[in-house]
């Protein structure tokens, strides 16, 4: 039991006493039977005590503020024990008699001092009691134990009030069921059993942070938490409906309900709390089962894209859709191409083509990316393989990987599988993985990388100097190259502190160990003066952008001028 927790067992007695005798001898004689408080602002407000033991004095000079706070807490009962002498009783009674409960004549008998005390302190601890349990069921379903309506507002109003960011948003979602179909399958007291299940299903759902309550008879509101995605809020909006979809199983019969979902996000809807309910509520009269609506037209279109998107990722996972484009690195002394980097493009029904960062993150929340990622796997192993056997294309093509694809079981099995179904060595494959997704690094990703190294397969660190690596974290890493981020290198020859930051990692590379790529090269000058400082290979637009297979043979065969401005020969 904690120190705050026993003292408010034992009771807090607040002591408005002038004598300082009387009240040396009162704490003296319940020593450790309550926790007696002196008159403070601290102590002078509701809630801050249980019982006060008063004498005329100082009951008349903290008159006004005991006054107050009593009428603050009723019908809370907070009792006030006057001690007086008994030449005061007739006058001292009357003058308070709007304030004092029970008085004791000085000198007090303990033993009846101290019954009285514990008779008003279990009086005062059954007043709490039964205003505790007259809240909760104000504020509380009988039926579910939800918070109701008014409580779902008042937290509504205190995220608002919070939620102070620039641009933070804080969603709110009404989730509804047909009632009539409930009454009409099962009666009165099967819907109520079914509305019990559902609004089960619902809580498990949901976390600590975020605020589910019934407010209707077969409607439930959520309130996220200040500062969540709209990525975040359809998540969750799919694993509810995704639960009450579920059937139920009522006296035997099964149930099958069609959840709608409205949702409003302010400040875009609205600024205040029954506003975005309300707006909520409207959107909810536009929902359709299959999906969710929004009040605003501009989540509306959020939403929208992303649905749109997602759709699209599955269509393409299941139908065809997804390109594996490719774009080469060449070295910058000779003009050689190395290598190439795959990237993975989407292909919408429309005929338009995605970029990666356009739907990697859609694809990281819908559960789309592990799929994503092995098909990328798969079909560059794939394209690698052909090559080879036609005696033309490379070697070797590096493939972006992200922290959730090394935190799957088995993903290094997978990958190394996927080599060996097509008769490639383990250094067909490069893994490239941004810094910050290496610092962040759990030991089970850092393990299945360090399987995959071991296995021959080169890791390099993609944006390097861009995220948050460090010297001694750096050099425990499995990696192998060190990819220069855009930033630094645009027009590096014509920046010193760029060129001065270049140098530092070509330093930091050769004391490691590790291999260079400059990303992101658009000039002859920037190609020159990288390769007069020792970056090794480049990579960019000056070369090729990326490309489809077919393209990228073109390129291949097509002959080049030798030079480190790079567009020497492959």
């Amino acid at each position: 039991m904690s120190a705050m927790s026993a003292s408010r067992d034992k009771g807090r007695l607040l002591l408005l006493v002038a004598s300082a005798a009387n009240r040396r001898l009162l704490t003296e004689a319940f020593d450790g039977d309550y926790e007696w408080l002196a008159p403070s602002a601290d102590t002078l407000r509701p809630r801050s005590f249980d019982l006060v033991i008063a004498d005329p004095r100082g009951l008349a000079r903290h008159r006004e503020a005991l006054r107050r706070i009593r009428e603050q807490e009723a019908p809370t009962l907070l009792p006030v024990l006057l001690l007086i002498g008994r030449v005061e009783m007739r006058s001292s009674l009357a003058d308070f008699r709007d304030l004092v409960d029970e008085f004791a004549v000085l000198p007090a008998d303990r033993v009846e001092l101290t019954t009285r005390l514990h008779l008003w302190m279990r009086a005062r601890r059954l007043s709490l009691r039964q205003r505790d349990h007259l809240a909760h069921l104000v504020h509380h379903d009988r039926l579910t134990g939800l918070p109701v309506h008014p409580l779902l507002l008042d937290r509504l109003r205190q995220a608002l009030a919070y939620s102070e960011q620039p641009g933070e948003r804080v969603f709110l979602q009404v989730v509804e069921v047909p009632a009539v179909t409930l009454v009409n399958a099962l009666g009165q007291q099967g819907r109520d059993l079914a509305v019990c299940r559902l609004s089960e299903r619902l809580s498990r759902r949901i976390d600590e942070r975020a605020t589910l309550a019934r407010i209707g008879d077969t409607q439930w509101g959520l309130l996220h938490p200040p500062g969540e995605s709209l990525e975040d809020v359809l998540d969750l909006s799919r694993a509810l409906c995704q639960a009450m979809l579920e059937p139920l199983d009522i006296g035997g019969e099964r149930v099958h309900v069609s959840p709608r979902v409205g949702i409003a996000a302010a400040p875009d809807d609205a600024r205040d709390a029954e506003a975005l309910l309300d707006r909520a509520l409207q959107a909810l009269c536009t929902a359709k089962a299959d999906s969710p609506a929004f009040f605003s037209a501009r989540t509306r279109r959020e939403a929208t894209d992303f649905l749109r998107i997602e759709a699209s990722l599955r269509h393409a996972l299941s139908h065809g859709g997804l390109e594996l484009w490719l774009q080469p690195k060449l070295r910058l002394g000779d003009g050689r191409v190395e290598a190439a980097e795959a990237l993975i493009r989407l292909r919408r029904p429309d005929g338009s083509l995605l970029p990666p960062g356009a739907f990697i993150a859609v694809a990281e929340t819908s559960g789309l990316i592990r799929a994503l990622t092995h098909w990328v796997i798969q079909e560059a192993c794939r394209r690698l393989a052909t090559w080879r056997q036609a005696g033309k294309g490379m070697a070797r093509l590096a493939i972006n990987v992200s922290a959730h694809d090394l935190e799957e079981e088995g993903f290094a099995a997978f990958l190394l599988d996927a080599l060996q179904r097509q008769g490639l060595p383990s250094s067909a494959l490069e893994l490239e993985l941004t810094e910050t997704t290496l610092f962040a690094m759990t030991d089970r990703s850092l393990a299945a990388l360090g399987r995959l190294r071991e296995a021959g397969m080169r890791i390099a660190m993609d944006d390097f100097g861009t995220g948050y690596s460090t010297l001694s974290y750096l050099h425990r890493l499995p990696i192998d190259v060190l990819k220069i981020d855009r930033a630094f290198v645009e027009e590096v020859h014509l920046h010193p502190v760029r060129a001065g930051i270049i140098r530092a990692i070509l330093s930091l590379a050769e004391s490691l160990r590790l291999d260079t790529v400059a990303e992101g090269i658009e000039s002859e000058a920037e190609a020159a003066f990288l390769a007069e400082l020792g970056v090794e290979v480049g990579q960019g637009y000056l070369y090729a952008r990326p490309m489809p297979e077919a393209e990228l043979m073109a390129w291949l065969d097509t002959p080049r001028p030798r030079s480190a401005g790079g567009t020497g020969a492959s």
